[in-house]
């Protein structure tokens, strides 16, 4: 398992991504669904079973019984089709994406510990201008920009359930991870300095979220349960870097570098989320969250133009947007007991 886990964080290298929507904020926002509940739309936080990891509510962690080990790991593959204009683009990328696991630690208390990636960075796209004549002739200029790097999580959580019914949860996550950001004004004529812009950071930060259940019996058959999570934002003491330089493509000469910085420049949001999952004689599932990320309170390094024309680099809040999300799934299985394999597939949408 140590092996395995080891392997999982050196495989972010290969982050999965080609989209030019990871060049804002933190990248591409992932979300903690895996197995079930990303199957299922996204929709986890009602999601309580003991065959299960459900990462987004630790409080599902009580559900797992004293004779269940699990270990759940995920791939994703990714095919991707740009166009702007006449340009079109196609683009494949793969992941090796989380790792989790859960069994039973004492009566009543469940562990869960694993990876997952909470933002990926991958772009790479960029436009061309008119043709200009200076003094090296006939030249085209252009702006390329590129990103990469991203946020892994890695969590340890425990899921308690104090009484029937009822179950509360808590996840200790450490991120870590690095952003690269690169705009370049550059020419076809190698020998022209290119005016080259970069962001850079570090991000490591310890982070804490909640989570309870309450499970509703509705008659013999069916139950109800509801689910709620929070996640209380916080300060990320780690600085942003600006850096500009002149770039000589031919000779890969520098000149003229200088560097901002920005001291503690990120903060993480507040987030919570309510979910309710029904389910149906163990056929019938059926679930429902909805989730909101304060972004907008948080404070974030960008570079800004004034009206003169001047440029700063500034981390502040109002750069980023709040993140609102409703997520709906379910899952139906003909018959658990069958000895007939199709009754016994869960097909989720």
């Amino acid at each position: 398992l140590l092996l395995l886990a080891i392997f999982m964080v050196s495989a972010y290298a290969q982050n999965g991504v080609s989209t030019p929507v990871s060049r804002y904020g933190f990248g591409q926002l992932s979300d903690m669904t895996i197995g079930r509940s990303a199957a299922m739309g996204g929709a986890s936080l009602g999601l309580r079973a003991g065959q299960e990891i459900n990462i987004a509510n630790p409080a599902s962690y009580s559900a797992v019984d004293s004779l269940t080990f699990l270990v759940d790991a995920g791939l994703s593959i990714e095919n991707t089709n740009y166009s702007n204009g006449k340009i079109k683009l196609n683009n494949k990328s793969g992941s090796f994406d989380y790792l989790a696991m859960q069994f039973r630690a004492f009566r009543k208390l469940g562990m869960a510990f694993g990876f997952t990636p909470f933002s990926k960075i991958g772009y790479s796209f960029g436009e061309q201008q008119n043709s200009i004549e200076d003094q090296y002739g006939i030249v085209t200029p252009g702006t390329t920009y590129t990103g990469e790097g991203g946020i892994t999580k890695a969590f340890l959580g425990l899921g308690w359930n104090p009484f029937a019914g009822f179950s509360i949860g808590m996840n200790g996550e450490f991120l870590f991870g690095n952003m690269s950001h690169t705009v370049s004004n550059a020419y076809s004529d190698t020998n022209v300095f290119s005016n080259v812009r970069s962001y850079t950071a570090k991000i490591s930060s310890f982070n804490m979220n909640f989570g309870a259940q309450y499970e509703l019996p509705l008659g013999k058959v069916d139950k109800l349960t509801v689910g709620a999570t929070f996640n209380p934002g916080h300060a990320i003491n780690n600085d942003a870097y600006r850096k500009d330089y002149l770039l000589n493509a031919a000779s890969d000469a520098t000149e003229g570098a200088t560097t901002d910085t920005i001291k503690n420049a990120f903060e993480m949001p507040t987030s919570y989320g309510f979910g309710l999952t029904y389910q149906h004689n163990r056929k019938l599932t059926v679930s429902a969250d909805f989730s909101i990320q304060k972004w907008a309170d948080c404070k974030y390094p960008m570079s800004t133009t004034s009206s003169t024309g001047t440029g700063t680099f500034e981390s502040r809040t109002g750069f980023l947007a709040d993140r609102k999300k409703v997520s709906v799934g379910m899952e139906y299985v003909p018959n658990l007991m069958s000895r007939n394999f199709l009754k016994r597939v869960r097909y989720r949408a």
